[in-house]
């Protein structure tokens, strides 16, 4: 079978690249044909660039030339760091077999990746302080749904994941087929969020004896004995190393080759500062003795049956304490001289136990990869009516949109906040024929009906208002609010959510004489929408004609609960799959009063006075105090485009950004701002259907269009 595999590939650090090495040639030594998907996110590339970039002109040309004299200059500068660059390089292009790169998320999920199988995995994948935030891409959330899941040794690199992280994990742990990871605390923190089975497995380094290694190790031309010491705290002394280094050193005789330029041992023969993944192997096979504070290089150390001491890491120990108890070389993880014995003979190895230790893991490793590459497919089955909202209460599976609500339409059964803030039916007031109506009109349950594909496409744009005091306080290019105007223009009645009173949002039906000025920032705070869609109805009812702006998950529970097309009604799907709880925006502006003793006055969450690209938090009060910061550093803001804030349901890929949209025309922010097209922000305009073409030609007049 074809397999893809995505993990830190691109990152200049050896257990990184031969650990996805070792699990393509396990892999491929079993018969699959393999690649690694090399996703080369700036949060990984940049830890390792020898400089950084600078755009100094708008021609390419100019710019590769001055980047060329940039690299030159390091080279000379630091010509140690840039021959280590260029062989790590040369490993991720040409040794392992890697796709084309994509540096952004976004690229993944536009792919159209023919793989049987996605594994995600080894190493700290789902450690949100390395991908800069939890990463999608390294829970498998993007390809065709028909691929199967599977995480190998995935790792954390920590006790457990963060509070606010784990409704998203929990999420997205919902993709996986097969899930296995690499620590004990982990797999115990795993099988908290998923009712999957959880699996312990080896590090893929330990899948393969030394001969496979011997293929691409590059031996060393040292000729006498040495110690090779690999310390991994870049940013931080060792100095328990350091001291263990020199009082073995001291005792065997041994000269030391060390892997840090900053730092000399007094018996210091040479340094390995330079040296790719070929040339690590080599330096520790050609070891008398290694000691070590890494994972990996306590790895090698075994397979190349060297004698060593481990010093615990000083973040993330249990993995090299359970590596050593597992092959019961507990006393190898030395935390201090003190703690050296006095006669070091006792620290010999018997590599035959070790290997029929290793041989015991490696086989129950070897049993789940069999188990998931040749087991069913176990994720996106056909969804049964006792896993909706209704009967399940998974929170993952409503979206809040009150089509239920409205098609019973009954009093006692209505949409309540839960303890954080987001919206659920109450749905334990149900009779059996009142819960037949919600589940034939569910979003979940008719996600496999609706066509969520943007094929039918008529058009696209990027598109701004002219008028620029307008474009000022409108979301991104302010493209809705040229389509309300125009619709309101033309007689129609408009329905969305405004901040009448500047602070607080709420659903409102709209003239041309009401529109109001606050409609058009859109935040995506939960709030009620059945009365809305209501109304909608009742208009529609009366021959009126209706915009309404929404999110798309909204604008389906519209049409489901409506059940029939309406001539007169426009739908617009707005850039937004991250509804925010509406307890933590109260929260927020209450914090806000406390501090500054007053009542606010006005919000805007995402003022453009110095431009769209960077966008800030402005918030007026009542004694004319005012609160401005970025949106990336406001506590709010900073967690609501994280995705920390979002209710459950919005995890699901289905109703994202472009998914799932039945609406006319579709808005959707543009990854990022283009100031040599606007400033101040635009739109990319999607035109669905016949209606949305008619709405937007009619809008013209108020927009600038950009094919």
């Amino acid at each position: 079978m074809k397999i893809g595999i995505i993990t830190f590939n691109s990152a200049h650090n050896y257990g990184a690249v031969l650990q996805v090495w070792a699990l393509q040639e396990k892999l491929k030594a079993d018969g699959h044909q393999v690649e690694v998907i090399n996703y080369r996110p700036a949060a990984i590339d940049n830890l390792y660039r020898i400089y950084i970039p600078k755009w100094i002109t708008q021609n390419e040309l100019v710019n590769r030339g001055f980047h060329k004299l940039q690299y030159m200059k390091e080279k000379v500068k630091t010509p140690q760091k840039a021959t280590r660059y260029k062989k790590f390089e040369d490993f991720i292009n040409h040794v392992l077999p890697t796709t084309k790169p994509y540096h952004r998320y976004n690229a993944l999920v536009n792919e159209d990746f023919d793989y049987d199988v996605m594994i995600a995995g080894s190493d700290q994948i789902w450690n949100s302080n390395i991908t800069k935030g939890l990463s999608g891409a390294y829970f498998l959330n993007f390809g065709k749904k028909s691929i199967k899941r599977i995480s190998y040794a995935a790792s954390i690199g920590k006790d457990c994941f963060d509070a606010n992280e784990k409704l998203m994990v929990q999420s997205y742990l919902q993709n996986f087929d097969y899930i296995s990871v690499r620590e004990e605390k982990l797999k115990h923190e795993v099988e908290q969020l998923t009712t999957k089975e959880v699996d312990l497995v080896l590090d893929p380094t330990l899948l393969l004896d030394k001969e496979k290694y011997d293929k691409i190790r590059k031996d060393t031309k040292i000729k006498q004995d040495y110690i090779f010491v690999h310390n991994v705290h870049l940013a931080k002394i060792d100095e328990r190393l350091n001291a263990i280094v020199e009082e073995i050193s001291k005792r065997t005789g041994l000269p030391v080759i060390n892997n840090r330029a900053d730092y000399n041992f007094s018996n210091e023969i040479g340094k390995f500062a330079d040296g790719g993944p070929e040339e690590f192997l080599g330096i520790i096979a050609g070891a008398k003795m290694v000691i070590t504070n890494s994972f990996h290089a306590t790895v090698f150390s075994t397979i190349y049956e060297r004698n060593f001491i481990t010093v615990p890491h000083f973040k993330n120990p249990d993995r090299m304490q359970n590596l050593l108890h597992l092959f019961q070389l507990d006393n190898h993880l030395i935390k201090s001289v003190n703690e050296i014995p006095e006669d070091l003979n006792s620290l010999e190895i018997d590599y035959t136990h070790v290997a029929q230790l290793r041989k015991i893991a490696r086989d129950a490793s070897e049993k789940f990869l069999d188990k998931a590459l040749h087991g069913k497919k176990t994720v996106d089955q056909p969804i049964q009516n006792d896993e909706l909202y209704f009967t399940s209460k998974d929170k993952f599976t409503c979206y809040g949109c009150g089509a239920c609500v409205n098609v019973v339409n009954s009093p006692s059964y209505k949409l309540t906040y839960d303890e954080n803030g987001f919206l659920y039916p109450n749905v334990d007031s149900l009779e059996k024929e009142q819960l037949a109506l919600c589940q034939k009109v569910c979003p979940y349950q008719n996600k496999n009906t609706i066509t969520h594909s943007l094929s039918g496409v008529l058009d696209t744009f990027q598109t701004y208002l002219k008028d620029k005091k307008k474009l000022m306080n409108s979301s991104n290019g302010g493209t809705i609010r040229a389509l309300a105007e125009t619709f309101t223009e033309h007689g129609g009645m408009v329905a969305g959510v405004a901040f009448t009173d500047y602070v607080n949002p709420e659903y409102i039906l709209a003239t041309a004489n009401t529109l109001p000025e606050t409609m058009f920032k859109f935040y995506d705070i939960e709030i009620d929408c059945t009365d809305i869609h209501l109304q909608i109805k009742t208009h529609l009812d009366a021959g009126k004609s209706v915009l309404y702006f929404d999110t798309p998950y909204r604008l389906e529970g519209l049409k489901l609960f409506l059940g029939k097309e309406y001539e007169h009604l426009y739908t617009v799907a707005m850039p937004s799959n991250k509804t925010v709880s509406g307890k933590r925006y109260k929260e927020y502006i209450e914090e806000l009063e406390n501090k500054y003793h007053s009542k606010v006055k006005t919000v805007d969450l995402e003022n453009k006075t110095i431009g769209a690209a960077t966008p800030f938090v402005s918030i007026i009060f009542d004694n004319d105090e005012l609160y401005a910061k970025s949106v990336k550093t406001d506590p709010f803001t900073k967690s609501r485009i994280r995705g920390f804030l979002q209710r459950p349901s919005c995890y699901n890929p289905d109703y994202g950004e472009i998914n799932g949209s039945i609406s006319d025309i579709i808005l959707k922010a543009p990854a990022a701002n283009n100031k040599e097209l606007n400033p101040m922000g635009e739109d990319i305009t999607l035109v669905v259907s016949k209606k949305g073409k008619d709405l937007f030609a009619m809008s013209q007049n108020k927009l600038i269009i950009h094919e």
